[in-house]
């Protein structure tokens, strides 16, 4: 998800907060004798303290903010806490899994999207909760696009675009960009993009500045 020569990325999960034993604690001899394994449970020792630090440093949600016990709910909910600490990360990816609906999508997306709106409800209860709100902007987005044509199995295949929503306070408008021509579409009967994807993250940057 990121890349650069000064970025640190965690990969968290309750499991990992959980953890007791450090990496480099559970290895055999043997191991740290080659000088590539023990390159990389270095690294992963590296994790390990970091994510110690944050354990340690992570407080507790307030009892009115009760997220629901599926995996979005437990992301947003670990988000949260980590919003709330003394040092909190400046970027957060959380995973939402289930929109391939190649199969029965008015259903199965009713569903998803309706679990989103409740979660993010949730969440933006929790940064009310603080006692100053801090200034957070939610940009969801899709790894892919979906066909315009409905398949023969109720559901929509790979496209070429998709949509993405922001969440914040200080949205520059409610709709950004073109609305999208179902005429005016690409060789295989699908939208057109009309934003990329570094000016959407530069608009949710914006917001937060």
């Amino acid at each position: 998800a990121m890349d650069g020569g000064k970025s640190v990325v965690l990969h968290l999960s309750n499991k990992e907060l959980k953890r007791k034993h450090s990496p480099l604690q559970q290895a055999d001899q043997l191991l740290l004798e080659r000088p590539l394994l023990k390159k990389v449970l270095s690294l992963e020792q590296s994790s390990y303290e970091a994510l110690a630090e944050i354990q340690r440093e992570l407080p507790r949600l307030p009892r009115s903010i009760r997220f629901s016990n599926n995996s979005l709910g437990k992301q947003l909910g670990l988000a949260l806490q980590l919003i709330s600490s003394p040092n909190p990360p400046p970027f957060l990816q959380i995973e939402h899994s289930g929109y391939d609906t190649h199969t029965n999508q008015l259903h199965r997306q009713e569903k998803l999207l309706g679990q989103l709106a409740q979660e993010l409800s949730l969440f933006n209860q929790g940064l009310n909760s603080f006692a100053k709100r801090p200034l957070v902007t939610v940009l969801i987005t899709s790894e892919f696009g979906r066909r315009l044509a409905q398949n023969g199995s109720g559901g929509t295949d790979h496209g070429s675009a998709s949509i993405s929503l922001l969440m914040g306070d200080q949205m520059p408008n409610l709709f950004i960009g073109n609305y999208p021509s179902l005429q005016n579409t690409d060789s295989r009967g699908d939208l057109i993009s009309n934003i990329s994807p570094p000016e959407l993250y530069q608009i949710a940057l914006n917001s937060i500045q």
